[in-house]
């Protein structure tokens, strides 16, 4: 196991696959989701998508080792605004946003020391949505973009790159503002 307990916040078709996929490749000891709805919740665990489930994003990001963040792009930010005073030392925030130059920049001012950001874009999905979308396979032989600023841990990157690759990802590391150029 890579982590003991990995929150996904937004459990849509990204966040549900995540979990699915997680799950499979035995990447973690838990997996917590949070989302804004309780259909969803239910949903998650009733069909043993997570293995806890919360409206609230303090409980849920709580002991977390890997904090993934699978909302809309807009929301990215706000989210790792109001959960970075929660996260405990050493933990790993990453998001599966579209792009990259923004949130990098905007999350890497807010965090508390001790805790790192990298940035990610799995560039997977379908033309479906929603937790009942969700696919354990989403992520293979997809592409995985990584973004490296100056204040990047080389470690926390190097977990981060390591975790989507064995969910069966290519990885490629760039600058945000290469990613954001390039797509």
């Amino acid at each position: 196991m890579m982590f003991k307990r990995i929150t996904i916040i937004g459990l849509g078709l990204i966040g549900g696959s995540l979990a699915l996929a997680i799950k499979e490749k035995k990447l973690a000891k838990e997996i917590a989701g949070v989302s804004r709805r309780k259909s969803t919740i239910r949903e998650a665990l009733k069909n043993k998508i997570v293995d806890s489930g919360t409206l609230d994003l303090e409980d849920g990001v709580k002991d977390s080792d890997l904090i993934i963040i699978a909302t809309p792009v807009f929301k990215i930010v706000s989210i790792a605004k109001r959960v970075a005073p929660f996260l405990k030392k050493g933990a790993i925030l990453t998001d599966a946003g579209s792009t990259k130059r923004y949130i990098v920049r905007s999350i890497e001012k807010a965090l508390p020391k001790g805790i790192d950001f990298v940035g990610s874009h799995p560039i997977a999905g379908s033309e479906r949505s929603g937790i009942q979308s969700a696919n354990k396979d989403l992520f293979k032989n997809a592409c995985c973009i990584l973004t490296k600023s100056n204040y990047t841990n080389p470690k926390a990157i190097g977990k981060v790159k390591k975790f989507w690759e064995a969910l069966g990802m290519e990885v490629i590391i760039m600058r945000p503002q290469t990613h954001d150029r390039l797509l």
